[in-house]
């Protein structure tokens, strides 16, 4: 999978336009929140510069920003898209994610930073060999684990969080959420159990 197909699926995948005032990260665009958008321009621009921001900018600005700047393509190619994906969401927490699925190893140890440097990417393409425990599989699973951490601890925030990373019916959540919110402290031992069979 080559860059700007990584690139256009986060693009499908955010959508367009969103400004949903319970979302910490606020206004976005194909991804791109406000504060990046201000960043990149260098501009104090507006929410209707943002709404009408081109694709094609965005998949600049994407490609830019979270894929070469973090050093995404120095890994291995077949986690790229995987943590590319988890970067727009996340920022550093996605490369930390990677790193410590990489210690997961018991052949290597590398400093969990969010950084991605030359240790850090040649243990991606290391662990990317290992074929018995899937290097894609481990990251997954960590990401997982720390969405539903997340969502478990903001509780009220729940429906506007995206757990479909962990391959659950987001339905059949909200379904039990919506009887009693307390369960949402489970929600982090759901994620594991579906997690279990990739």
């Amino acid at each position: 999978m080559t860059v700007d197909q990584i690139i256009q699926d986060i693009i499908d995948l955010e959508g367009g336009f969103v400004d949903n005032p319970d979302d910490r990260g606020g206004p976005t665009n194909f991804g791109v929140t406000l504060a990046t958008f201000r960043a990149w321009r260098e501009t104090r621009a507006s929410i209707d510069e943002l709404r009408d921001m081109e694709m094609s900018e965005a998949h600049t600005l994407l490609k830019t920003l979270y894929f070469f700047q973090p050093n995404i393509n120095l890994l291995d190619p077949t986690i790229q898209a995987v943590v590319s994906d988890s970067y727009v969401m996340s920022g550093p927490h996605a490369i930390r994610d990677m790193q410590k699925a990489i210690n997961k190893s018991a052949k290597i140890d590398i400093l969990v930073d969010g950084v991605i440097g030359p240790v850090t990417a040649r243990a991606s393409i290391t662990e990317a060999m290992d074929r018995a425990s899937p290097l894609i599989t481990r990251i997954t699973v960590a990401r997982s684990m720390r969405l539903a951490r997340v969502v478990a601890a903001n509780r009220r925030r729940f429906k506007s969080h995206i757990v479909t990373a962990a391959r659950i019916s987001v339905e059949a959540v909200q379904d039990v959420l919506s009887k009693d919110r307390d369960q949402s402290r489970f929600l982090a031992g759901w994620m594991a159990r579906s997690l279990s069979f990739l």
